[in-house]
């Protein structure tokens, strides 16, 4: 199976505790498009969560992503969503169409 979630806005305790409860599917495809959190630590946690669940994850940053936060060190919303595609590619998250 192949699912499709969006506006996890992982920020909120509650919504990354849900995320946490939810099953291992380990045969299945989930795409996250986009609003996950604007704190780089948060989206490593909710990317981790899924890459832990999903055989195979792939997402896609929404405005919310770019937003700059205190805490990433980055110039503007361009820095920033470098630092994100790198954080997929450690965590083998797939940012582009693949065969």
């Amino acid at each position: 199976s192949v699912y499709a979630v969006s506006d996890l806005h992982a920020d909120h305790p509650e919504n990354l505790a849900l995320l946490r409860r939810q099953p291992v599917r380990p045969e299945d495809a989930v795409l996250i498009a986009g609003d996950v959190s604007n704190d780089v630590s948060i989206l490593r946690e909710t990317l981790e969560i899924f890459v832990s669940k999903f055989k195979h994850v792939a997402f896609c940053p929404g405005n919310h992503d770019l937003w700059l936060h205190e805490g990433d060190g980055c110039k503007n919303s361009l820095e920033k969503l470098g630092k994100i595609l790198a954080l997929c590619e450690e965590l083998g998250v797939a940012t582009r169409p693949t065969v």
